[in-house]
């Protein structure tokens, strides 16, 4: 497990964007094994990242069956997507984030951007990360418990980073 906001040996903040778990690197190597499970079920992803990579990857995930973009509900379908066109604050990422999981309960929640990671966490109450395998380079899975006890899948994504399909092939899965 990973307490978020705890700082290891080495002074870093461990995080979304830690490259240290209790003074050892992570290797990718290390941690495929069960990621994609975790998009099976219904998927919340904050984009909080607006670099044009991440704009594309959004573009190219809207055009997969049962994915719906937008700041409205959807009425049916397994993943939602919030993404801002400019970086809103993480105030705003935060309560939109939010009140998503709570209207809508998903199984998991991706976060692409390390602030958005790190706000969606803390809006979420999830105090630790355990983590678990990684879906594509870059893209790590870890199990988290919210604050209102629910057990989740958390994905986090570097803004910016990944093919241009990393989101579809995801969301087609």
């Amino acid at each position: 497990p990973v307490p978020l906001g705890k700082r290891n040996h080495s002074g870093r903040v461990a995080g979304a964007g830690s490259q240290t778990v209790e003074g050892s690197p992570l290797r990718s190597a290390d941690l495929y094994r069960t990621g994609p499970a975790l998009v099976r079920g219904r998927v919340l992803a904050i984009i909080g990242s607006v670099n044009p990579v991440t704009a594309e990857q959004v573009r190219l995930a809207a055009r997969v069956r049962g994915v719906a973009v937008g700041r409205g509900v959807p009425r049916g379908g397994r993943w939602w997507i919030i993404a801002w066109p400019r970086w809103p604050g993480t105030a705003r990422v935060a309560r939109a984030a939010a009140a998503a999981f709570a209207r809508w309960r998903p199984v998991t929640v991706l976060c692409s951007g390390g602030e958005t990671a790190a706000a969606v966490a803390e809006a979420l109450g999830i105090a630790v990360l355990t983590l678990e395998g990684e879906l594509q380079p870059g893209l790590v899975t870890s199990r988290a418990r919210t604050g209102d006890g629910a057990t989740i899948g958390f994905v986090t994504k570097p803004g910016g980073f990944g093919a241009a399909q990393a989101l579809a092939r995801m969301a087609a899965a």
